[in-house]
């Protein structure tokens, strides 16, 4: 069935939140999805698998890195949630057995590493881990996320909501008209948020992940 990207993620103190905000989390998080499938290529699925797990399924495995990034700047700047909230992910990349009318009712090995990865992250300061079937791309996007995550880690709440609208391809000009700030501070809080960097990954990860899926 070609390859996927499977995104399996949870929240970060998500118990910590008041109970009607959790009830509350599914309904939201499938809008965020909507919004974000409205503007980005092979966001095929999302499913919430318990309170504060949830997992994604992407026809567009190039893409999956930056819908992970819409998603944890939609968190982090309380788009969805009244208080700033992060999350851990996991995601994989490879082929699909079946597609149920459910991820929880559909199977492939992708699923499972997606999973697996996700229980296994112990180390509180990773938040997030890659893996494919090429141990190339493995090995450089271990690295490339440490560099994300002393990025990210410094990213303000007022920072994240700027980059999640910049992430969908507004301009800085839509931006301020938007959220009713001024431009230049629109600009200010992109370039403290490290734009240009988080930009080149994207690429770098887009290309790479495109090149091996051609080749094979």
């Amino acid at each position: 069935m070609g390859n996927y990207a499977v995104i399996t993620s949870d929240l970060v103190k998500f118990t910590e939140q008041n109970i009607d905000l959790r009830k509350q989390f599914p309904v939201h998080l499938e809008n965020l999805f909507l919004h974000i499938k409205s503007k980005i290529n092979g966001c095929e699925a999302i499913e919430v698998l318990r309170g504060d797990t949830f997992q994604c399924l992407l026809s567009s495995p190039e893409k999956a890195l930056h819908v992970i990034l819409l998603f944890r700047t939609a968190l982090i700047g309380k788009m969805i949630m009244r208080e700033s909230i992060d999350m851990r992910t996991s995601m994989a990349i490879g082929p699909i057995d079946y597609l149920g009318d459910r991820l929880s009712k559909s199977d492939g090995e992708v699923f499972h590493v997606s999973g697996r990865k996700l229980e296994a992250m112990n180390d509180k300061s990773i938040r997030l881990v890659i893996n494919t079937n090429w141990v190339e791309i493995n090995q450089e996007m271990e690295v490339a996320t440490a560099l994300l995550e002393a990025i990210v880690m410094n990213w303000t709440s007022k920072q994240c909501e700027i980059l999640y609208y910049k992430l969908i391809g507004f301009s800085e000009l839509e931006i301020s008209t938007h959220l009713s700030i001024a431009q230049p501070t629109v600009n200010r809080h992109i370039a403290r948020a490290s734009w240009k960097a988080i930009d080149k990954l994207l690429e770098r990860f887009e290309n790479i992940v495109k090149t091996k899926l051609l080749i094979k």
